[in-house]
Order: structure tokens, then C-alpha cells, then sequence
């Protein structure tokens, strides 16, 4: 790469803020990703070799980051399965999502995830307006989210959001179902086992993850 190419090469450098020799010995995955940053700089289009080096060194300052802080960064469809099931195991609580003539419509509710991720439960009174919106059109959403009401939130914090459509559980299904679903909440039971309460379960066609407020990544079934 010529005199010209790398004094503009450094410039995007420190345009974008990147501090990667700083960052290489972070951890010892570091300087493989270094010599594999190192190797774009050799290809014949010097234009290519700048883009390509800031767009990875980009990538990497945010990994490297993450890695400081504590973030988990997904690498595959298993790690993705395994961060859902964690955030769905620790949190109680979702915000329900259901549709309206007029707009949309969202309350609190407390709820259960099943091992297959396909499946979260929750109970409502059959008088609740969620309710009777549900038997009207059945599309809904639960979003599940781990804020800790801290500045970190706006670097850790992940937002999930669940996809489908609510069935209410019939007669046939619902003593195991219930069950399984106080055993998470025994403080619930009296009201679940109500005989104006139903068990409704969201089947899941999609969710996504977000963290960092626009890094998403979706799991479809």
C-alpha cells in the first residue's frame, strides 16, 4: 500500500476512534484477530483493504468491549438458544403486546417458558380487556428485557421479543400445564386455579434479541 493510502489509512483510524494495539492483548484470542486484520492491508485494491480493515476493526472494538464489560456476544444458533433460555429462565415478568381497533394495547404479565422455547404460558382473567382482545385477534407479542435501571443498561441490558399467536389452554392440557406454571409462582396459585382464569399460551414463531439498542439478531421457528 502506497505513502498516500496509509497516511489515509490512519486518518479513518483515528477518525473512528480505534485503538486496536491497545485492545490485541486483551485477551489471547487477540493477536490471531490482529494478524487476520493485519492481512487485509495486502490486498491489491488499497481502497478495499481500508474499508475492509476499518469495518473489522469496528466490529472488533465493540467485541473487545463487550468482553470488558461483561456482554455476552453470540456466535452461533446454540449460543443464541442458550442466552433466550437464560433470560426467559431468570425474568418473571413480560410485557404483553395484543391488538386493538384502535391501537395497541400492553400490560405486565407474569409468565412461564417451556424447555422448546416455542411455548410461554400466563394466566389473565377472563373479564380483562387483554383478554377479550385476544379472542378477537389472537397476534401477540411478549417482550421480556433484563434493565437494571443503571447507565450500564445502555451496554449490557438485552430486550427480547416474542412472536405468535395466544391459544387459550383447554381442559385436557390444563392441570399440567397449570401445574408446571405454579411451581414458578406459588404466590399466583389461588388466582390461576380461579374458575375466571384462563391459561393462555403464546406459540412462539420468532423472537429477537436485541442488545446495545440496535444489534438484533432473530431466532425463527
Amino acid at each position: 500500500m502506497g505513502t498516500k493510502n496509509c497516511s489515509k489509512f490512519c486518518i479513518i483510524l483515528l477518525q473512528a476512534d480505534i485503538c486496536l494495539f491497545a485492545a490485541r492483548d486483551t485477551c489471547p484470542q487477540n493477536n490471531v484477530l490482529w494478524i487476520r486484520w493485519l492481512s487485509r492491508l495486502s490486498t491489491d485494491n488499497a481502497n478495499e483493504s481500508i474499508f475492509g480493515a476499518v469495518c473489522y476493526a469496528c466490529w472488533y472494538r465493540g467485541r473487545v468491549c463487550d468482553m470488558e464489560k461483561g456482554a455476552v456476544v453470540v456466535e452461533s444458533a446454540d449460543e443464541l438458544n442458550n442466552q433466550i433460555k437464560e433470560l426467559l429462565a431468570r425474568q418473571q415478568l413480560a410485557v404483553l403486546a395484543t391488538r386493538t381497533d384502535d391501537a395497541p394495547h400492553t400490560s405486565l404479565v407474569a409468565f412461564r417458558a417451556f424447555e422448546d422455547l416455542r411455548h410461554l404460558f400466563f394466566v389473565t382473567g377472563r373479564a380483562t380487556r387483554k383478554f377479550n382482545f385476544l379472542q378477537s385477534d389472537n397476534r401477540a407479542s411478549l417482550l421480556i428485557d433484563n434493565r437494571s435501571h443503571q447507565s450500564s443498561d445502555f451496554r449490557l441490558a438485552m430486550a427480547l421479543t416474542a412472536c405468535g399467536r395466544v391459544k387459550e389452554i383447554d381442559c385436557r392440557e390444563r392441570m399440567a400445564m397449570l401445574t408446571s406454571y405454579v411451581e414458578r409462582f406459588p404466590c399466583l396459585e389461588e388466582f390461576a386455579r380461579s374458575p375466571g382464569t384462563a391459561l393462555m399460551c403464546l406459540e412462539v414463531d420468532r423472537y429477537s434479541l436485541v442488545r446495545r439498542f440496535q444489534d438484533v439478531v432473530e431466532l425463527i421457528f
